[in-house]
């Protein structure tokens, strides 16, 4: 039980951290845009939060494709299964 405490406990860290730097990529580059393009501080946060809308998005694509790759793994097994059960059967 505390080897799974600690394992969410460093895994909620490691989000965490994710989420800082995540959210310091966003700064940065929102930062060197208004350097760039002399924008006004209320631009500047409107460029903060398009880049961490699209990096939302991206991480929900990555999620959407491992989720349908683990669909069609799964569907691959049962198919297998039924195959060696009728062939053995």
């Amino acid at each position: 039980m505390a080897a799974l405490l600690s394992n969410n406990s460093s895994s909620a860290r490691r989000n965490k951290r994710r989420i800082q730097q995540s959210w310091c990529f966003a700064e940065s580059f929102a930062l060197l845009m208004s350097k760039v393009v002399n924008v006004s501080k209320a631009s500047h946060r409107k460029i903060v939060g398009i880049v961490l809308h699209t990096l939302a998005v991206e991480v929900v694509v990555v999620v959407a494709v491992v989720v349908a790759v683990a669909v069609v793994a799964a569907a691959v097994v049962v198919v297998v299964v039924v195959v060696v059960v009728v062939v053995v059967v």
